[in-house]
């Protein structure tokens, strides 16, 4: 805006700009039985998988982000055989944007205006659901967490701050 008139480029010109843009792959978890199999005093322990593979059909929801049936419980005082971190959370996804001028004021002063917009696309990323199994024996026992269902966001929604600053 250098070439257009004083009020045009006051208004308009010298703008900046400034985004954060986060992506990561969803956080590692490993499904767990609740109660104590192995009796060893801990709880969560890894379960076996299933030698009957689970269900082919299975598609995931934020009820049922697993397929629980995929895993089953080990014999009494022995650990699961189910790797650890199998499974992921929801990729995370956020994006952060400002806006900023500075105004010129008589006598050096600055008048400064600044917009921020956190999560301006207002994307949802989920956290990871319950790990523990709940149709493990070991879960009619023990109160567990619904396993397998996502109950949270790891985002806040969009948020939008305005500020106004004046520097003499």
């Amino acid at each position: 805006m250098q070439n257009a008139n004083a009020l045009a480029n006051g208004v308009l010109g010298g703008w900046h700009a400034q985004a954060i843009i986060v992506l990561r792959s969803g956080v590692p978890f490993t499904p767990v039985v609740s109660g104590d199999i192995a009796n060893t005093g801990v709880g969560s322990q890894r379960p076996n998988m299933n030698p009957a593979g689970g269900n082919p059909n299975f598609k995931r929801s934020l009820a049922e982000w697993f397929d629980e049936s995929r895993y089953v419980d080990p014999a009494l005082y022995t650990y699961g055989s189910a790797r650890a971190n199998t499974l992921r959370s929801d990729m995370y996804r956020h994006d952060d944007v400002s806006i900023f001028k500075d105004f010129a004021m008589p006598r050096e002063n600055v008048l400064s205006f600044r917009a921020e917009f956190f999560n301006i696309a207002n994307t949802t990323s989920f956290s990871a659901p319950g790990a523990s199994i709940t149709n493990s024996a070991a879960t009619a026992t023990v109160d567990a967490p619904a396993g397998a269902r996502v109950t949270s966001t790891s985002v806040p929604s969009r948020d939008i701050q305005f500020a106004l600053k004046y520097n003499f």
